[in-house]
């Protein structure tokens, strides 16, 4: 995944990180991982803030990932390519 791609994920993640947090509350589908979504979520927005670079991209990139995954499993699935017929 490129960098600008990376980018336009992060800030997907950024600014739905409230509804993502309320999947991850004690009532929600994925409440046995509270603590480590929002471990994910801070560690995002600290490395979009520039407050957090000693990151490896790797890392960052999973962590968006998975954050989008909590938000839309299908976000996930890529679209397909302008050259593909459609029919």
């Amino acid at each position: 995944m490129g960098r600008k791609t990376l980018h336009k994920k992060i800030l997907k993640v950024i600014t739905r990180s409230e509804e993502t947090q309320r999947k991850f509350s004690a009532k929600g589908p994925l409440a046995r991982f509270i603590e480590d979504g929002k471990l994910l979520i801070a560690i995002v927005k600290d490395y979009w803030a520039g407050a957090y670079r000693q990151i490896p991209y790797g890392v960052i990139a999973s962590s968006v990932f998975t954050l989008i995954y909590v938000l839309n499993p299908f976000d996930m699935v890529p679209d397909a390519p302008a050259d593909w017929s459609t029919g």
